[in-house]
């Protein structure tokens, strides 16, 4: 399904998107609650913003947590009449709590190999209406921040600041191990052709970690720039031998292009010009 969202984003940039013929974000939002809700009416529901679903489990001692829906709303947008499919792997794919199961204790050393960076908007958590989560982040560039995340095979989550504490831990030790970690957790890089531009995305998305690797801009890399697209997707422009600026210019108007039709999660352009991390911010 990947090929879908590739083909829905390409699309988008070329021409608008013909909002008589599919339901809006909203109401794709509305119709995912309807059916989880539905299946799960143990579990308590409710929408606190237009791509995203929050829910809280049938104990007071359960996580809460969202669901964000705008990766299947793309998929949607690239195939309409898959929607039922598209909405019944979400639903089929939640878990429900099982309190009554002891939580195993993870290990300290466990916990530092499976920890990683990923590139979100610095506003990524305090956005979220009614929920009280202090993710553990350092600024990178622009409007964006590297936030630590807990990657297992089962899951990937943020780590928050609680978290970290209750272990002892800082995010100044614990930052130079998780990027670190990053290539070992990423897999292969999938690389498709978009113009002059190309997407990027690996199969267990963590796309946006890819400019967070150790020496993704150092002194001999060759310069280039990042816009991310979703939560598992980039695209990439190589500005190496873009002595008019015309590739990044591209990256531009692509970025404010995809922006006008629903797609990105931020404004800000990462560039790694002479080894040096910057952003621009083209505006919509």
């Amino acid at each position: 399904m990947r090929f879908v969202v590739l083909m829905g984003l390409a699309i988008s940039l070329l021409m608008p998107a013909s909002a008589d013929e599919l339901m809006s974000m909203s109401a794709f939002r509305d119709e995912m609650l309807k059916r989880i809700s539905t299946a799960f009416p143990e579990v308590s529901f409710e929408t606190i913003g237009p791509d995203t679903i929050k829910y809280d489990g049938p104990l007071d001692d359960d996580m809460e947590g969202q669901i964000f829906v705008d990766n299947s709303y793309q998929l949607y947008r690239g195939d309409p009449d898959d929607i039922d499919n598209i909405i019944g792997r979400i639903v089929d794919n939640f878990e429900t709590f099982n309190t009554e199961e002891e939580v195993e204790e993870i290990e300290d050393e466990e916990f530092l190999e499976a920890l990683i960076l990923i590139v979100r908007p610095e506003n990524y958590s305090s956005d979220i209406p009614d929920m009280e989560i202090n993710f553990v982040s350092q600024p990178f560039v622009g409007d964006l921040a590297q936030l630590l995340a807990f990657d297992t095979p089962e899951a990937l989550r943020f780590v928050t600041v609680e978290e970290l504490e209750e272990r002892g831990m800082s995010p100044d030790q614990v930052f130079p191990i998780a990027a670190d970690n990053i290539g070992a957790h990423m897999g292969e890089v999938v690389e498709e052709p978009l113009g002059n531009l190309t997407i990027l995305y690996t199969e267990n998305g963590l796309g946006t970690s890819l400019p967070l690797l150790p020496g993704a801009c150092a002194s001999e890399t060759p310069d280039h720039a990042f816009w991310i697209v979703d939560r598992e997707s980039m695209l990439r422009a190589d500005l190496e031998n873009d002595t008019s600026g015309e590739i990044l210019l591209e990256l531009a108007y692509t970025a404010v292009n995809a922006m006008q039709n629903g797609y990105g999660m931020s404004t800000a352009i990462m560039t790694c010009i002479d080894g040096e991390w910057g952003a621009v911010t083209p505006s919509y």
